[in-house]
Parts: structure tokens; sequence; C-alpha cells
């Protein structure tokens, strides 16, 4: 009887294990497109803005640029997930106090890998941008 209790044991945890989420294991989504990995700046302001998107799925956005003579920078504040699906971006921001951001985009890259569109979403996020990395 014991021996039927470890057996039943050891077959349960191989199926928990099986059955354990995934949705981390490929942070970039169905993969469609990993050329997304890298910095994508955009200078078609007076300031710059700039994505960068980690192959572990991590992604930040950034702005940066002069008040006269005084520079500013939001570093530290848009750092968040990533993942594509389709034709679709969605970008996630989780904050310290528990507020959350969702982002999703129409997203397009260039043939040549240099150029990254993205439409809808944030307007203030979406834009052209290209690739320094």
């Amino acid at each position: 009887m014991n021996l039927l209790a470890v057996m039943m044991l050891a077959l349960m945890s191989v199926a928990y294990v099986s059955c354990s989420s995934d949705d981390n294991d490929d942070p970039i989504g169905d993969g469609a497109d990993s050329r997304i990995v890298g910095t994508w700046y955009d200078v078609n302001y007076n300031y710059t803005r700039a994505w960068r998107f980690e192959k572990n799925g991590k992604c930040q956005y950034t702005e940066w640029g002069k008040k006269g003579s005084e520079e500013w920078s939001t570093d530290s504040e848009d750092i968040g997930k990533w993942k594509v699906s389709g034709d679709k971006l969605n970008a996630h921001w989780t904050y310290s106090d528990g507020d959350y951001d969702d982002y999703t985009f129409v997203y397009s890259i260039s043939e040549d890998g240099k150029t990254l569109t993205l439409s809808g979403g944030d307007y203030g996020k979406a834009g052209t941008y290209i690739k320094k990395n």
C-alpha cells in the first residue's frame, strides 16, 4: 500500500509541474517579431523619446531634453513588461502604489529592421522610432 501511495504522489508531482503556467516562458508573446528587441529613439520633437525592449520581456519608456539650460528626464518612471501578439504590442507597468497602466499599440517594423512605428495606444508614446542598437 505504501508503494502505491508513493507512486501516486510522484505521478501527481509530475502532473502538477507539467500543468504549471508557462505564460512567462516566452515573454515576447507569440515570437512573431523578435526584431523589436533593442533601443528605439524618436527625435522629432524638441526633446527625445525612447523605448527599450529587452529579450526577457522588460521594457522602458523614457523622455529627456532641455528646458532652457535645465536638463530633465523621465528615466525611472516607466519601466514595465512587454508582449507581442500578431501586430499588437502591449506594454504594462505596475507602480509601487498598486496602480498600473496598460498600453496596446499596433506596431510595424520596416523591412530593414531600423524603423518601428507605434500607432493607437497612448498618443504620447506612439510614433515612429529609429533603432540605435
